[in-house]
């Protein structure tokens, strides 16, 4: 649905889209010759000789794996805490059940703690996993403000703090933060709203938006913004109403909000929410209203969660973006797994790399995948980019795992 836009918006995301493919056609030499013998391998394939070999999608990314993978080390055991920011949100359940199958393939059974959205919580999971005595502490969205105490202790003591899946505050104490952009993923979602918009009203688009949000989560911070900064270039276009979760009754909160909302607001044309957790309450509240999916869209910038599917397929939420958080987790083990093994120092900007492993889709009731598959609470839907398989067949080649 993209008709006529902005051409600085246009340049902004066509540089943006560029920047990832240069980022997955030149990350490192190793990825260039595995590229490269997939193409030999294809042309001998074509030219039909005895020895020709077939690679699938699947087996590609394990030859780019194996290609891609360090000097020979042994990984010297050890424990694992996961400390999840909320884990009743999906998006925070996928990424965790991600780092636990890349664990698993290094043979290491984590364990975990439920921040459920509240500092207090957060800190006391920290507490606890510390006392715990882990070499290493992986971070769902964890803010570091939330447990600068515990960050302290931690460095103190030697344990590794990593962060994964959405972006937080920087802080020295965090040894490396791999995570998709919200850059990338609210332009898509705002690009969406805005053209939508347009289609309407080619001549003089207008509309109105509210927002669901909690700054006080940089990730969802940056979600917003970038959709307000978008938005500068279009007159007719703002944003009348905003709420901030309260996260000691999250759903019963958005749905009282939303009602509010689109009560005192009965023109309201786009409902804008930044994660899967705020996506079912907005749903209950705009069915008791029976405006769901008609007179009011529901857009989110990050998503692809089972729920939030099933929802779309319904036709009761008109966009989201799969930034295809999973891969965070792998990248987040690799990291860990080189400084362990190698003694390499964790930083922020290496594993940008591997960038291309997020992919940045925006779904609608167009090109849902209709044969996703879920086991509890996991989508399992076939990534363009087989990052399970490379990063397997890396750590078989580097540390004799998988």
């Amino acid at each position: 649905m993209f008709g006529r836009s902005n051409t600085k918006l246009f340049l902004v995301i066509f540089t943006m889209i560029i920047a990832l493919i240069a980022s997955s056609c030149s990350s490192g030499d190793d990825d260039s010759s595995s590229a490269s013998s997939s193409e030999e391998s294809s042309a001998s394939t074509e030219a039909g000789g005895e020895d020709s070999v077939v690679l699938t999608q699947e087996s590609d990314w394990a030859v780019r794996g194996a290609a891609a993978a360090g000097s020979a080390a042994e990984i010297p055991s050890f424990s694992a805490g996961i400390l999840h920011v909320v884990e009743a949100a999906e998006s925070d359940q996928r990424c965790g059940f991600a780092l636990v199958d890349a664990l698993e393939v290094v043979g290491v059974t984590p364990s975990e703690f439920d921040g459920a959205g509240v500092p207090e919580k957060m800190a006391e999971g920290m507490d606890v996993l510390l006392g715990q005595g882990h070499d290493v502490i992986f971070g769902i969205s964890v803010e570091p403000g939330a447990i600068a105490v515990q960050l302290q202790r931690a460095a103190d003591e030697g344990v590794t703090f990593i962060n994964m899946c959405g972006t937080v505050r920087k802080n020295d104490l965090v040894a490396a933060s791999p995570v998709p952009s919200d850059y990338a993923q609210a332009a898509l979602a705002g690009q969406y709203i805005i053209d939508m918009l347009y289609e309407e009203n080619p001549n003089a688009p207008e509309g109105q938006i509210a927002v669901i949000e909690f700054p006080q989560i940089l990730s969802l911070f940056q979600r917003v913004a970038t959709v307000e900064k978008m938005l500068e270039e279009w007159d007719g276009i703002e944003i009348v109403a905003r709420h901030e979760v309260d996260f000691a009754n999250p759903n019963e909160d958005i749905r009282s909000a939303v009602l509010s909302i689109v009560t005192a607001n009965p023109d309201i044309d786009v409902i804008y929410t930044l994660g899967d957790f705020m996506i079912p309450a907005a749903v209950s509240a705009l069915d008791e209203l029976g405006v769901t999916g008609t007179e009011v869209k529901i857009v989110s910038a990050q998503s692809g969660s089972p729920s939030v599917l099933s929802l779309i397929e319904a036709g009761k939420v008109a966009a989201v973006v799969d930034p295809r958080l999973d891969a965070s987790g792998w990248i987040a083990v690799d990291i860990w797994l080189d400084h362990l093994a190698r003694g390499n120092e964790m930083n922020d900007v290496d594993w940008h790399q591997y960038n291309h492993f997020f992919e940045y889709k925006l779904i609608t009731a167009d090109n849902i995948d209709p044969d996703y598959e879920m086991r509890p609470g996991y989508v399992v839907e076939t990534p363009v980019t087989g990052f399970v398989e490379f990063f397997t067949a890396k750590w078989t080649a580097e540390y004799g795992l998988g």
